[in-house]
C-alpha cells in the first residue's frame, strides 16, 4: 500500500463545504503504478488544489504534474475549477504524468563543467518540493532544469536549505538573509511613503502589510549572493536581478543564460543555445518589480 501526504490547508478544503466524497486514485503515466489513493476528496475541491496533493505525493512541484483522465479520453483536467466540474467521478483512475523540461540536461552538464569552479551536484525532485513549499515559491523552468544537473559552488547551498536543519531566517539561512537585506521594505524604507515611487498604480497607498502581502505573492529567487530571479510569471527567460537594499537594483542579465555566461559565472557561452539565450522577458513585463528595476 502507499501512503501520501497531505497539506493541512488542503486538508481543510476536502472538509469543507457539503459536497459529496468521491474517491479517486491517480496512476503514475511512466510506471503505471498507484502514486496517490485510492481516497476520498470532495468534489468541490478545486484542480489545482487536487493536484499539489498528487505533486506532494509523488515528490514532484505542482508545476510539473498534469492530471489527465482517461475515462474521458486522456484530456486534461481543466484548472480553476472545482473536480466536479472538471468531470471526476467517484472510481475514476486519473494520471499523472511530469511535464518534460525543455532543457537538454547533456547541454547544461556541459555549460556547468565549463565554469571554472567546483559544482555541487544536482537536486533531486524531492528537494525540488520540499524547498518550493519550503520558501512558498516555484523555481522558473530553467532555472530549475540548472539546479537539477548541478549548480556552482558559489551560488546558495540548496542541499543544505532544503534540510529541515536549518529552519526559514535562521542564521544558516542565507535565502531569507539576503531577501531580508535587498528584497524586504521594511528593512529597507524608512518610511512607507519612500516606496511609492517604485510602485504600480494598483499598489500606490497600500500600507505595509498589504505590501508584504504583495512581496509573498511576487517572490524572488536568490541564485548568488544578492542576484535573485523572479519567480513571477512562472516562465523560462525572466532577468537576473542585481538587488541592493531593495533600491538600487538593475538588470545583470536578460536571462540566466545570458547571465551564466557573465563575469559572475563565467560559463562558456558557445555552448549555450541560441534559443535559450533568445527567450527572454524585459522587465517592464515583469509583475510587481518592473518599477523598481533601473
Amino acid at each position: 500500500s502507499l501512503s501520501f501526504c497531505s497539506p493541512r490547508h488542503l486538508q481543510a478544503q476536502m472538509a469543507a463545504g457539503s459536497a459529496d466524497d468521491i474517491t479517486i486514485s491517480v496512476m503514475g503515466s511512466m510506471s503505471g503504478s498507484v502514486v496517490w489513493g485510492p481516497d476520498s476528496v470532495k468534489s468541490t475541491m478545486t484542480v489545482e488544489a487536487f493536484q499539489e496533493l498528487v505533486a506532494t505525493a509523488m515528490g514532484a512541484s505542482k508545476n510539473i504534474v498534469v492530471l489527465t483522465n482517461p475515462a474521458k479520453g486522456g484530456v486534461a483536467l481543466q484548472t480553476g475549477i472545482s473536480l466536479a466540474d472538471a468531470g471526476v467521478e467517484s472510481g475514476y483512475n486519473l494520471m499523472a504524468t511530469l511535464k518534460a523540461s525543455p532543457f537538454d540536461s547533456d547541454i547544461i552538464r556541459k555549460i556547468l563543467d565549463s565554469v571554472p569552479e567546483v559544482k555541487r551536484p544536482g537536486l533531486t525532485n524531492e528537494q525540488v518540493s520540499k524547498i518550493e513549499s519550503k520558501y512558498k515559491f516555484t523555481f522558473p523552468p530553467d532555472l530549475r532544469a540548472i539546479l537539477q544537473v548541478g549548480m556552482p559552488e558559489k551560488w546558495h547551498n540548496w542541499h543544505e536549505l532544503a534540510s529541515d536543519d536549518i529552519p526559514v531566517s535562521s542564521m544558516k539561512d542565507t535565502v531569507s538573509q539576503v531577501i531580508e537585506w535587498h528584497a524586504s521594505f521594511k528593512n529597507n524604507f524608512d518610511d512607507i511613503e519612500e516606496v511609492q515611487d517604485f510602485l504600480e498604480d494598483d499598489d500606490k497607498g497600500k500600507d505595509w502589510d498589504a505590501l508584504d502581502e504583495r512581496l509573498k505573492q511576487h517572490p524572488l529567487i536568490p541564485i548568488l549572493g544578492h542576484r535573485m530571479l523572479p519567480s513571477v510569471p512562472h516562465e523560462s527567460g525572466l532577468p537576473v536581478l542585481s538587488m541592493h537594499q531593495c533600491s538600487d537594483n538593475i538588470i545583470y542579465g536578460t536571462n540566466i543564460w545570458h547571465w551564466m555566461a557573465g563575469d559572475d559565472v563565467k560559463a562558456d557561452a558557445s555552448l549555450i543555445p541560441e534559443e535559450w539565450k533568445e527567450t527572454s522577458i524585459s522587465v517592464d513585463k515583469l509583475p510587481f518589480w518592473a518599477g523598481f528595476i533601473s
